[in-house]
């Protein structure tokens, strides 16, 4: 009688032994599959930020020389005094509608940069500054004296916070817009 319940007991050690063990499998699995999922999470906001990024950058650079070039046409224009007049009038009306359609790619720009946000991507504040300058009186950009937007610089740093991992993206504008992500890991101290 006293060897069956020995063991019984040993089964039962064994048994709670397993169970432990599958547990602690169980927890590792689950701690692994949320970092996958708070990386994968990090990585898609960096992608769609570093696109919207791009793309208005790229926007505000064609749309910058536009603006130069209809500059210098109604300075040749003055030059011309019977082309000017009809010219000034229609490069003046061209200047209009490209500055306005910079102020509303602006728009569009942040509002896609503030949903990113309300989404729980942890984006650094700075990015609502944007790469050009803006003015602090009116919400438009600072000028040249061509009325191209000014460039705040020609590089600058965004950081995409996640749980476990940071997203440090240097900008840099020369001709064209260049990214450099470094992908860093957190470090827990305790």
């Amino acid at each position: 009688m006293n060897e069956k319940g020995n063991a019984t007991i040993f089964s039962l050690c064994l048994l709670f032994i397993f169970t432990v063990l599958i547990l602690s499998s169980l927890s590792e699995r689950l701690s692994h599959l949320k970092k996958v999922e708070s990386t994968k999470k990090l990585l898609i906001c960096a992608k769609i930020i570093n696109g919207e990024t791009k793309n208005f950058t790229s926007f505000m650079q064609k749309s910058n020389t536009a603006l130069k070039y209809l500059s210098m046409t109604e300075l040749v224009s003055v030059l011309l005094p019977s082309f000017g007049i009809v010219t000034k009038i229609s490069t003046a009306s061209a200047k209009k509608v490209v500055i306005k359609s910079q102020q509303l790619y602006l728009f569009s720009y942040l509002n896609k940069i503030k949903s990113l946000y309300s989404k729980s991507c942890l984006i650094d504040p700075r990015v609502f500054k944007t790469p050009f300058k803006l003015s602090i009186i009116k919400f438009d950009f600072q000028r040249d004296k061509w009325n191209q937007a000014k460039l705040r610089g020609n590089k600058w740093k965004l950081i995409i916070l996640g749980s476990y991992h940071i997203i440090q993206n240097t900008y840099s504008f020369q001709d064209d817009l260049k990214i450099k992500s470094h992908y860093i890991k957190k470090v827990k101290l305790f």
